[in-house]
């Protein structure tokens, strides 16, 4: 199965010269995204991964709400 590596949003193709820096909130959106498209040998590796980037997230905005 072959998968689209652009999101559904408007990210601009790589090599365009507007590619967003890998450790701004953007470029880590990219990373994710091609992190969970990318074709692991089972399920079960996929989920995790998503798992993963959604502790990650409810971890960084908890951390937001308590300051």
């Amino acid at each position: 199965m072959v998968l689209n590596p652009t999101p559904p949003i408007m990210w601009p193709e790589p090599g365009s010269g507007f590619e967003a820096d890998p450790f701004s909130p953007a470029g880590t959106s990219q990373q994710i995204w091609r992190l969970t498209q990318r074709e692991p040998h089972n399920r079960v590796a996929r989920w995790i991964v998503r798992a993963v980037a959604l502790l990650a997230a409810i971890a960084l905005v908890a951390s937001q709400v308590i300051r």
